[in-house]
């Protein structure tokens, strides 16, 4: 009896002397057959399309309520979170700082938007936090930043490849919705800065927006519609509200979906309501419908990136940047050490070398482009290259203060998921001991005059470029 292959059954499964019932009750194994017998023709060419697919790499990308920001160490605890989880980038709401900014720190950039002076503890505020490859990829769209809606909503455009090598657009967005309880004219304006904003981004674009909601939205659709065709999927917390509902109609209009709500996960919640002690799904990643089977994963984290009241969400794409891995001769010179030239005798030799270089000591004979050329290729030769800066306070103490990290983010978890009183009394001791190993790194980098001992200086260079105030 011959065996009946089919193309799903694959080669090699079953041998040519049984039939498939009795080839899985025997245990016998056939022969081994060759590359795309027993397949439908040309599904080999698609499995090889897909190991190729499986080498493009997966890009992790996060949001969270930061419930605070305002201070450079809370900003560097962010930025070397974000490098030790290999994210992305990050959409931060509840930043509580000023104005708009575009801080850079490390080859990380730090676009804000937030009100122009803030009163107590502060409120609102939004900002995206770029790794280097994201801003590689943000400077390659033109380094645009849509920070002119409001204090609630931020947006950039980065330029990335997908799997088949194309250009593609990633319009990336930052909002924070006001509470539920809030006057519906500031929702209204809310709704309104985000369509703006929404309206921007260009044809194909992929769209992702990291919102703190302020609304539980439920599950399923509405009405007994199919799932498959609505803004929000079969999973996530069983609970919507009216500021829910009027969320799903911003999604539905917009043609947005929850991307957590269609991926089935343990937990779902990301804020604890600190009366009821009940979970509520109020952060979501929200993307454009038609690319949702572009996204492999999204969900609650395991831990934070900043000390909040939140969990932090995620969501996972594949997508490459192109990098340009060669400098261009100004920037080559711009990493040498130019110090040496200060003294007179090696500037003196500097200056021989470039005669030497040239050939001739004839200025009227040399062209500006064949001197420039003889000074670059000298200085390569001659000069050293800068010395690395000190390291930053955290990178020094980065053991300690990521134990006591690694220990808050688990009291966090444990306290979301049992809000018991010795579950919360943990969380407080660790987040109290984060902030205490914090201050003591600041504290062991500094001298009475501010620097490191025997170090060039006591941070990594910041530049800040404060780019106005919001109205």
């Amino acid at each position: 009896m011959q065996a009946h292959l089919r193309p799903s059954d694959g080669p090699g499964r079953f041998s040519n002397a049984t039939t498939p019932h009795e080839c899985r009750s025997s245990g016998k194994r056939g022969p081994r057959l060759q590359p795309g017998c027993g397949r439908a023709p040309g599904v080999h060419h698609g499995r090889a399309q897909r190991v190729q697919r499986w080498k493009i790499p997966t890009h992790v990308i996060y949001s969270q309520n930061a419930r605070g920001l305002k201070t450079d160490s809370a900003l560097t605890e962010a930025i070397d979170a974000l490098r030790h989880r290999s994210g992305f980038s990050a959409g931060l709401q509840e930043t509580w700082r000023t104005g708009l900014e575009e801080i850079e720190e490390d080859g990380f950039v730090f676009l804000g938007a937030a009100p122009a002076v803030q009163n107590g503890r502060g409120s609102k505020g939004v900002g995206i936090l770029l790794s280097p490859l994201a801003v590689a990829a943000w400077r390659a769209a033109g380094a645009v930043v849509h920070n002119d809606v409001g204090p609630r909503v931020i947006a950039v455009r980065m330029e990335v490849e997908d799997s088949a090598g194309r250009k593609q657009g990633l319009f990336q967005v930052a909002s924070y919705a006001p509470i539920s309880t809030a006057p519906d004219t500031e929702k209204d304006e809310y709704e309104t800065a985000l369509a703006c904003v929404l309206s921007r981004r260009q044809s194909g674009d992929i769209v992702i927006v990291c919102a703190d909601t302020n609304a539980s939205i439920g599950r399923g659709c509405l009405g007994g519609q199919n799932v498959n065709y609505g803004a929000v999927g079969s999973h996530g917390i069983d609970f919507l509200n009216d500021s829910g509902r009027r969320l799903r109609s911003f999604m539905e209009l917009h043609d947005l979906a929850a991307l957590s709500s269609f991926f089935k996960k343990p937990f779902y919640g990301t804020w604890l309501h600190p009366c009821s002690k009940l979970q509520k799904q109020l952060d979501h990643i929200m993307i454009s419908r038609c690319d949702l089977k572009r996204f492999t994963d999204a969900g609650a984290c395991c831990g934070q990136l900043i000390d909040s009241d939140h969990s932090a969400v995620f969501c996972k794409l594949r997508f490459t940047v192109r990098l340009r891995r060669k400098l261009e001769p100004r920037a080559q010179l711009a990493r040498l050490d130019t110090a040496p030239l200060l003294n007179q005798d090696q500037a003196v030799q500097f200056a021989t070398d470039v005669v030497t270089s040239l050939g001739t000591s004839d200025a009227s004979a040399v062209s500006y482009s064949t001197l420039a050329k003889a000074v670059e290729k000298t200085a390569a030769e001659t000069l050293p290259k800068r010395e690395r800066p000190a390291p930053l306070w955290f990178a020094a103490k980065e053991g300690v203060l990521r134990a006591a990290i690694a220990n808050r983010n688990a009291t966090f978890n444990a306290h979301q998921r049992q809000p018991t009183a010795d579950a919360a009394a943990r969380y407080r001791q660790a987040r109290s001991r984060v902030q205490l190993e914090i201050r003591r790194a600041n504290m062991s980098m500094r001298t009475p005059h501010g620097y490191v001992e025997g170090a060039i200086c006591i941070e990594a260079p910041r530049r800040q470029r404060d780019v106005g105030t919001q109205a």
